[in-house]
């Protein structure tokens, strides 16, 4: 049986990228949080993490991630069955933007598990989100990826559609006045893309239209703030086509290439520990994805 405390240690560096920050929230000592770990790493025999900032866990150290959580979990659900006051555990989910402000957004109202889990969300591109599950950083996440982890479930949510668009002014002025190729009008214009982690864009540009470059663009890291420059004619953008509906049919937006679309299959992953309450709030997540995914 591993120690807890010592395994919570190791978790607490990582999440506040601090010994002080760790001590402080585990109320001991700095020296006793790294002899805690040390402790870890000697019972193991191996680096449980690595010790530069950014902190993060070894491979070895990964697994101990996971296997604290878990237990988390399933001592939630114990202290339940026992009428016992339950202290909220935390559960960590790792998803991209446009779900966050679209599917997932609606799945709120029936979110009633809340009151069990204190929830916190990370957001990155959606081919790096796996990253934060294998790492133990995160107890479920969104993927691209189709096949499940060893130990894991891996549910089909359904597919977003992206749409490449911009403002009618300025598709008039870069795109309709230019002559050449649409390539090249595309990689001599302003994108809009969220951040440096945003590969879709380039991803798209290479499949459609062979384009191995990059143009030049503006980082807007807000999906709301990054559709808005859009309509303001700052630059084209992939933005889902669930999110501009109206906007499409106001003649707000418009395709720039409308027979070049990008279908992305969405996956949730998750652990196949047997807690009542974290697989309830797992499997209302994908119900109501899957729900709102095929109807739009």
């Amino acid at each position: 049986m591993y120690d807890l405390k010592n395994i919570q240690a190791l978790a607490m560096v990582i999440d506040m990228q601090s010994f002080d920050l760790a001590a402080q929230k585990l109320f001991i000592s700095q020296s006793a949080v790294s002899q805690r770990i040390q402790s870890l790493e000697n019972r193991m025999g191996l680096p449980l993490l690595q010790r530069t900032l950014p902190y993060r866990a070894t491979q070895t150290g990964e697994l101990l991630l996971k296997y604290f959580q878990q237990i988390r979990l399933l001592q939630h659900d114990l202290d339940d069955h026992f009428s016992q006051r339950a202290t909220p555990q935390t559960v960590s989910i790792a998803i991209n933007r446009d779900s966050l402000d679209t599917w997932f957004y609606h799945t709120l109202p029936d979110l009633h598990l809340l009151t069990d889990f204190r929830l916190q969300i990370i957001t990155d591109d959606q081919e790096l989100a796996l990253d934060y599950f294998k790492n133990g950083l995160v107890s479920a996440c969104i993927s691209t990826h189709a096949k499940a982890l060893n130990g894991c479930r891996c549910d089909y949510l359904g597919q977003m559609e992206y749409l490449l668009v911009a403002s009618p002014e300025f598709h008039d002025k870069n795109f309709t006045r230019v002559s050449g190729s649409l390539a090249r009008k595309l990689l001599g214009s302003p994108a809009v893309i969220f951040d440096k982690n945003d590969f879709l864009h380039k991803r798209y540009l290479e499949k459609h239209f062979k384009i191995e470059g990059e143009p030049s663009y503006h980082i807007a890291p807000s999906v709301h703030c990054f559709r808005q420059f859009v309509l303001c004619g700052y630059g084209y953008a992939l933005i889902p086509r669930i999110d501009i509906r109206n906007e499409l049919r106001d003649g707000q937006l418009i395709e720039v290439a409308p027979n070049k679309t990008w279908k992305m299959k969405l996956y949730w992953h998750y652990w196949s520990v047997d807690s009542k309450h974290y697989q309830s709030f797992n499997r209302v997540i994908i119900e109501r994805a899957k729900h709102y995914l095929s109807c739009n």
